[in-house]
């Protein structure tokens, strides 16, 4: 914002090309960086032409695409963006659309989300002016295009805040400084101050459910695997792997893990799912691979996972030995397990299947 104020930007060459940089070899959204500096390129444009800053603004913008070749993986590390919904073979909670995880799983912040953009929607159509498609065309941009993504996946829904918050000011403050529209703006402030109230457990102290750091209990099964020195070979579920490479890596090596783009998606086709839906193929592949021990998020809401582990419960050879609120360990019935077994054997009856409605 401040570069509109003045008539040279060479400065920001300084400033975004090293982010641009850094924000490439740590996370997929660095897209954003080259959409945020070519929609300041466009309002450059619309509102002064051909000068001296929109040529500088547009050497800016080639210039911020081209280093995203500046990773470990060279173009191809560049093209990750276009690759976010290719078919990984696996459904990706975190790629599907709002209103379909809204009837999976229906959460209070889809709705909340779907208000906030209503509000936005409600500021917009009060406050346009047409000068304001000149003066303020990135935020508007930005705030169209996060919203937008927001319903295609909910993994996007974050982004939003990045253009509700400075779109959503502008007009507030312009509703402000008219007495005509003062009432209609005053109303949209209650209204989205209601919204941020009544999630308390976003920011409530006895419901926290985010924040920095690890749950008291996070590490509690990580620290049981170590102390008993619990052996692999791991099976695990999808959700959990990427935990057990943070406690066990080297020493022990996961099955699966959450970074669908590492494994071809015949992994999960043939062999990870068919594995847990039919009982003659878990035995084919627990033969060959002679796992020891079972690794599971017990919450894995997929029909493959939780047909899985009733089938788990059922089967003699593989006894549990460890839950909590969110994993649970089965040990497999040999020499090897005999001593954790005997210690920690878990009994049936504290264990039942529940049928969702």
């Amino acid at each position: 914002l401040k570069a509109r104020t003045t008539s040279n930007i060479k400065h920001l060459f300084y400033i975004l090309i090293p982010i641009q940089i850094f924000w490439v070899n740590i996370h997929i959204f660095y897209i954003f960086g080259n959409l945020l500096i070519g929609l300041e390129l466009i309002r450059q444009y619309m509102s002064q032409g051909i000068k001296l800053k929109t040529k500088q603004m547009s050497y800016l913008f080639i210039l911020s695409n081209f280093v995203n070749i500046i990773n470990p993986n060279f173009i191809k590390g560049a093209l990750q963006p276009i690759m976010i919904f290719r078919d990984f073979g696996y459904m990706l909670a975190e790629n599907q659309s709002l209103f379909f995880m809204q009837i999976r799983e229906p959460k209070a912040i889809y709705i909340h989300y779907i208000i906030l953009v209503i509000v936005l929607l409600e500021l917009v159509i009060l406050g346009f002016k047409k000068k304001m498609l000149k003066e303020n065309f990135t935020e508007l941009m930005l705030a169209i295009i996060f919203g937008l993504m927001g319903f295609s996946a909910i993994r996007l829904l974050p982004l939003f805040a990045f253009g509700f918050v400075p779109l959503g000011a502008l007009l507030v403050d312009n509703y402000l400084n008219n007495k005509h529209d003062k009432s209609l703006a005053i109303a949209s402030i209650i209204l989205l101050t209601f919204c941020l109230v009544i999630p308390n457990q976003y920011f409530s102290y006895i419901r926290r459910n985010s924040g920095f750091g690890l749950l008291p209990y996070g590490q509690d099964m990580g620290d049981f695997i170590l102390a008993n020195k619990i052996k692999g070979p791991i099976f695990n579920n999808y959700d959990i792997g990427g935990y057990l490479i943070f406690k066990l890596f080297p020493e022990e090596k996961v099955f699966v893990d959450n970074r669908p783009e590492a494994y071809p998606s015949d992994f999960f086709k043939d062999i990870y799912i068919p594995m847990q839906e039919k009982k003659s193929i878990w035995e084919q592949f627990e033969s060959n691979y002679r796992f020891n021990s079972i690794i599971f998020y017990r919450h894995d809401l997929t029909p493959w996972g939780q047909k899985f582990l009733i089938e788990r419960f059922q089967d003699k050879t593989w006894i549990p030995v460890y839950v909590d609120e969110f994993t649970i360990i089965f040990l497999k019935d040999n020499e090897i397990n005999k001593d954790i077994i005997s210690k920690y054997r878990l009994p049936d009856e504290i264990f039942s299947v529940v049928k969702l409605k």
